[in-house]
């Protein structure tokens, strides 16, 4: 679950913002189009996506596989190894949420001023200065109520995992909620140490919470 919460903040998170960033940028034409696209993933059903990624995933005859085998990769057993099937459930998380995400940072960019990057120009900024001068800082409570919602559904994880390999192999991909699912409803009917793991993680997504926007400046006494 830490990996997941981890990945979601410091991966998924930037692909967002740098989505938002080009959507938002004068020379792409057809932004609706593409607005439409990125949010698609989060109204699709999870039975199919699930059957596509392990169409993908799958090592003998796998897409994913087989432009690996074009650069001379070996095959990679994505679902089952300790070490791929993290990294599986990352790749279906950031399809699944990237998009999602960057609707939220594609909002704050347009309420920021053209004349601020107009004047930043007449100064002499270059692009990348007026991104982390400007937009950036101006960006700071989308980036937080972001950072904040990613944090709470990561640390949640439940879907991606279950459908793709079910915690497996050796519980190498399960994550505290599919956890909570075996342990109270699926094979041991444990409601009691299955609420008391629901209580613990309660706990921790609000500590973190609590932390991100302390970080952010929410909570700082002048």
């Amino acid at each position: 679950t830490a990996f997941y919460s981890g990945t979601s903040l410091f991966v998924v998170t930037p692909i967002s913002l740098l989505l938002a960033v080009a959507l938002n940028a004068r020379l792409v034409r057809m932004k609706d189009n593409f607005r439409t696209i990125y949010f698609t993933p989060i109204v699709t059903s999870s039975v199919a996506i699930s059957i596509v990624f392990l169409v993908l995933y799958n090592q003998r005859s796998g897409l994913l596989n087989t432009l690996l085998g074009y650069v001379g990769v070996d095959p990679i057993n994505w679902l089952g190894s300790k070490q791929w099937s993290k990294m599986a459930v990352l790749g279906l998380v950031t399809w699944r949420w990237a998009g999602f995400n960057a609707i939220y940072f594609l909002a704050g960019l347009q309420t920021i001023p053209q004349t601020l990057y107009e004047a930043a120009m007449v100064d002499g900024a270059n692009r990348w200065q007026t991104f982390w001068e400007i937009t950036i800082p101006m960006l700071r409570p989308v980036m937080l109520f972001v950072a904040v919602i990613v944090l709470i559904g990561s640390a949640q994880i439940f879907e991606e995992p279950y459908m793709l390999t079910n915690g497996g192999p050796v519980d190498s991909s399960l994550s505290i909620a599919n956890y909570l699912y075996r342990v109270g409803l699926n094979n041991y009917l444990r409601l009691g140490y299955a609420s008391a793991v629901g209580f613990f993680l309660f706990g921790i997504i609000f500590f973190f919470s609590w932390l991100q926007m302390r970080s952010f400046g929410i909570f700082r006494e002048d």
